[in-house]
């Protein structure tokens, strides 16, 4: 994922240490705040990064009963495709203070 970006600098892109991405390119699993990060700052999405493609969102979105879901999953669809950098900004901001703990 990083390229020809040293460790550091792709580390410094995401807010994680050199020593963190050397663990992860090593086995090590990542967290879902270091996942999202990259997600936010190199424009991918997680099927891409997780899975190497990318799995239509809107097909889950489709099959899923729970309305609740579906309307989290929809926002999130929507926040994730935004081209806006203050809103793609914003919603990291708001998925670290939520998932702080699960992290």
């Amino acid at each position: 994922m990083r390229g020809t970006l040293s460790q550091t600098t792709f580390g410094d892109s995401i807010d994680s240490s050199r020593s963190y991405v050397n663990n992860i390119e090593h086995g090590a699993k990542p967290s879902i705040e270091f996942l999202a990060n990259v997600c936010l700052v190199y424009n991918v999405s997680l099927d891409w990064l997780v899975f190497g493609k990318e799995v239509q969102l809107q097909k889950l979105t489709e099959t899923t009963p729970d309305q609740d879901l579906k309307e989290m999953t929809d926002v999130l669809k929507h926040l994730l495709e935004s081209n806006n950098p203050e809103m793609r900004g914003w919603a990291k901001v708001q998925f670290k203070k939520i998932f702080k703990d699960h992290c």
